[in-house]
């Protein structure tokens, strides 16, 4: 959606097939909204069980991508299917807010499926907020692989005034390889947030 104006809602769903992309800033699936509505994407199963794969590969390439310039809020979930991200700051999952006046939640959550990840600082889940809103990347089942330095199975960052919150719950599971990389990880980057980080 590119009408600021626009309340409307921005979704991308995936129930089958496969995707893949190749290339620098290479993204599977995005939905984007720059109005007051929510940017979300969505990867899950269809009603017959089967499920999708989506695959990207350069520098900067995200699987699932949820992403909020105006007001509304971004989320980001997998419940189903096989995401695979090779390249440096790749993301598997990503949900992100990019406007500093916003006060909603950027979410990445994963309730099942595979997610992977590989290359230097690229991470399973990714959420992000440059607003006052908060972050949260929350996992509760399905699998999770990073390999590469920094590379985060679940990442959660404010560079406002929000919290900060990675959480791992029910079977959920997480490898990560490759130095300064963390299962999961919470992140407030402004100095004067009071926020909390929590992981």
């Amino acid at each position: 959606i590119t009408n600021e104006a626009s309340e409307a809602a921005a979704t991308t769903r995936m129930t089958g097939g496969t995707v893949y992309t190749s290339g620098v800033a290479s993204v599977g699936l995005v939905a984007s909204s720059v109005g007051s509505g929510a940017a979300t994407a969505l990867m899950e199963a269809a009603e017959d069980g089967t499920s999708g794969t989506v695959q990207t590969a350069g520098d900067g390439s995200y699987g699932l991508y949820a992403l909020a310039q105006g007001t509304g809020a971004a989320t980001a979930t997998i419940s189903d299917g096989d995401i695979s991200t090779a390249g440096s700051f790749s993301s598997g999952v990503r949900a992100e807010i990019t406007n500093i006046a916003s006060t909603a939640e950027a979410k990445a959550a994963m309730t099942g499926g595979t997610v992977g990840a590989s290359g230097n600082n690229a991470y399973g889940l990714y959420a992000l907020t440059n607003g006052r809103g908060s972050a949260t990347a929350t996992m509760n089942n399905g699998t999770v692989r990073t390999s590469g330095f920094g590379s985060h199975g679940l990442y959660a960052v404010t560079d406002g005034s929000g919290a900060a919150t990675a959480t791992v719950s029910g079977g959920a599971g997480i490898s990560t390889e490759g130095a300064n990389a963390a299962g999961a990880h919470a992140y407030i980057r402004s100095r004067s947030s009071s926020a909390e980080a929590k992981a």
